[in-house]
Formats: structure tokens, C-alpha cells, sequence
């Protein structure tokens, strides 16, 4: 996708998003229904996509180069055997294919019916809040991946293990801050829809985690204002919670 000229990136994006092709040339005028999923690949090696262009793909998947002893070794003895009967490679994983085709037809089956609870809602909201991620996208994308998710693994509900692998898939190349801050890493992400999930466990009702309630905050005299800088650093709110949250505790006792 990166060696792609931009306006050619454009038009697919729009093709994908309003499953509308339209087509305008010199005396050429034509609109007509374009519904498809736009799966592509890059080298960031030769180089990068534009992050205004990059942030509208919905999700995102870094196919890795460093393998175990073991993987490696499995990786040969297939390349092998297909190089060698590439029929009887195939044969020898029908069985497998055929279980995870049916594992999708199920998921369709009941993807309709499939909940995403008010506090994940929310949750998910406060991870990318928190994240400082640009737009509501994000927020969209996460939500019906969760919800697929969940489907796929026969469920009617979505539950964290979901957020967060949604949230890896959707977040790891988004701009944050205006594209001021690099896309966060795996360990934010996961550190973020945790967190977030925590506290809509509790019920706390402020708009996101990052902010301190007034009552709890009287040391600094924020008054439940944001306390932000650098990567993440709004997560500085998150450490004042979970301390005063240990401290409540401890007077409990």
C-alpha cells in the first residue's frame, strides 16, 4: 500500500468506506456499488503511509520475522512437503480449514445477538481517551471487533479478553494527539483497556480515568483536572488512583 501513489490510496479507502465506486474523467461520469474488504500489506522498510491514510484502516496486523528454534523448524518441514505434493499438503489440512470455516458460519449465526455491555462501552471509550488517539474511530473500530470477536468464540457477550485483543489490532497504528505522539505500544494499549476496565468495574462514574475526582485529589488541588505530558503520561492520574484506592483499603482494615 505504500508504493501506491496517495490519491490511488484515497479513492480505494472511500471505494471501501462508502461501498460506492465513483469514477470522473474527461466527459466520463459513472457511480456504481462497490462493496469489498481492502486487505493490504506494506515494508515499512520502503517506506511509510501516510498517517492520515494509515489511520483509516480499521485494523491492523505486524507480521513479525523473528521465530523460535521450533517454528522455525516446522516452517521448513511444511515448505517442504508442499514443495514436494503441494495436493496432498492441502488434503492433509482440509480437516482443519473446514472446522475454522464452520467456527465462522457459527459466529455469523449469532453475531446479531452478541452484547457489548454499557460499562465495556465505556471502558473502551476511557482506553482511548487515555491513549489520546485522534477521533472516534478508534472507539467504532474496537467496539465491532469486540463484538466478532466474542461471536467467533461462541459467545454472546463481550468480555475484557476481547477489548483487549480489539484494541491491539485497532490501536497499534493510530495518531494520537493531533500526530503529534507516535502510535502506542502493545504494553500502553494493554495497560490502558485493563486499567479502564477496572474502574468501570467499580463504577466509578467520571468521564475517563485520567481524571482524579475532586475529593480524592486534595494533595494537589487539581480538582480533577487532567495531569498530561509526554508518551502516555496522562497514566500519571492512573498511578494517583490505584494509591489512593490502596490507601482507602488500608483505613478500611
Amino acid at each position: 500500500m505504500n508504493l501506491l501513489p496517495d490519491h490511488l490510496v484515497d479513492d480505494l479507502l472511500d471505494a471501501a468506506a462508502t461501498k460506492i465506486n465513483s469514477i470522473e474523467r474527461e466527459g466520463i461520469s459513472i457511480s456504481h456499488p462497490s462493496d469489498f474488504v481492502l486487505i493490504g500489506t506494506m515494508n515499512p522498510e520502503e517506506g511509510e503511509l501516510r498517517p492520515q491514510l494509515l489511520d483509516r484502516f480499521a485494523l491492523h496486523v505486524a507480521a513479525g520475522t523473528r521465530h523460535s528454534i521450533d517454528d522455525r523448524m516446522e516452517l521448513v518441514r511444511r515448505n517442504l512437503v508442499f514443495e514436494d505434493n503441494p495436493n496432498d499438503f492441502r488434503t492433509k489440512w482440509d480437516e482443519e480449514q473446514q472446522l475454522l470455516r464452520d467456527r465462522i458460519s457459527r459466529a455469523k449465526e449469532i453475531l446479531d445477538d452478541v452484547i457489548l455491555p454499557e460499562e465495556n462501552l465505556r471502558a473502551i471509550a476511557m482506553a482511548c481517551d487515555a491513549l489520546e488517539v485522534d477521533g472516534v474511530r478508534p472507539d467504532i473500530v474496537i467496539s465491532k471487533t469486540a463484538i466478532t470477536h466474542a461471536a467467533l468464540e461462541g459467545r454472546k457477550e463481550v468480555d475484557l479478553e476481547d477489548m483487549k485483543l480489539a484494541s491491539q489490532l485497532t490501536l497499534s497504528h493510530r495518531t494520537r494527539r493531533g500526530g503529534l505522539l507516535e502510535p502506542p505500544s502493545s504494553d500502553d494499549i494493554d495497560r490502558a483497556i485493563t486499567r479502564a476496565a477496572e474502574v468501570t468495574k467499580k463504577k466509578e462514574k467520571r468521564k475517563s480515568p485520567t481524571e482524579v475526582p475532586p475529593e480524592e485529589d486534595s494533595e494537589s488541588g487539581d480538582k480533577g483536572q487532567r495531569i498530561s505530558g509526554g508518551r502516555f503520561g496522562r497514566q500519571k492520574s492512573f498511578a494517583q488512583y490505584g494509591r489512593q484506592e490502596g490507601q482507602k483499603k488500608k483505613l478500611k482494615e
